[in-house]
C-alpha cells in the first residue's frame, strides 16, 4: 500500500493600504506547504482550500488584522452561490483578472452583492468586459507596480465618467 502525503495548506495576508499609507485590509492568498501556486492546483482546488482554512480561521484572522479580509474565489464558487461561511461585513470577496466577465457570472456577482458582499476588482485593467461589474465593486485595484504612472493616470483619468457615480457612494 502505497504511503500518503499530507500536505498542510497554509495562507498568506498581504497587507492592502489606502492612499494614506493606513492598513485598511488584509488579502488572503492561496499557498501550499510544497511551493504549488493556483496555477499548479487550478482555481477550483485552490478555493475551496482557501474557503475551508477560512472558516476554521477566519476569527483568528480578523482579530490578528482587525480589518477587513479580502479573498480571491474562482468563477465555479461564485456561479454555484454556495454557502461562504463568513459574516458579509468581514470579507471583500475579489474578482480576479483571469475571470472572464460573462452574463452568467454578472448575475452571480448581483446575487452575492443583494446578500450583503462586497467586493472587489482585482488588477482592473480598464476594459470594456469588466465595466458591467463596476456597479457592485467597493474597490477597484489597479497594479501600478512596474506600470507608466503617466499611463496608470490616463487610463485613470478616462475611466473617471465610469467612476464618478461610485466615487460619490459609500459601500
Amino acid at each position: 500500500m502505497a504511503e500518503q502525503m499530507s500536505l498542510a495548506v497554509l495562507m498568506a495576508a498581504q497587507p492592502i493600504f489606502d492612499r494614506h499609507q493606513k492598513m485598511v485590509a488584509a488579502e488572503l492568498l492561496y499557498r501550499s506547504d510544497d511551493n504549488r501556486s493556483v496555477f499548479d492546483i487550478g482555481e477550483k482546488q485552490a478555493t475551496t482550500e482557501l474557503l475551508y482554512n477560512l472558516g476554521t480561521g477566519i476569527t483568528e484572522q480578523i482579530s490578528h488584522f482587525q480589518t477587513l479580509v479580502f479573498i480571491n474565489v474562482s468563477a465555479d464558487f461564485l456561479m454555484s452561490r454556495a454557502f461562504l461561511p463568513v459574516p458579509p461585513e468581514n470579507v471583500v470577496i475579489e474578482l480576479v483578472e483571469r475571470i472572464e466577465p460573462t452574463q452568467a457570472l454578472v448575475e452571480s456577482v448581483r446575487h452575492w452583492h443583494q446578500q450583503g458582499f462586497r467586493f472587489a476588482l482585482d488588477d482592473f485593467e480598464f476594459k470594456p468586459s469588466w465595466h458591467a461589474l463596476l456597479e457592485f465593486a467597493s474597490y477597484i485595484k489597479v497594479d501600478t507596480l512596474g506600470a507608466n504612472p503617466q499611463e496608470v493616470l490616463r487610463k485613470k483619468t478616462s475611466a473617471l465618467p465610469l467612476f464618478s457615480d461610485m466615487a460619490c457612494r459609500a459601500r
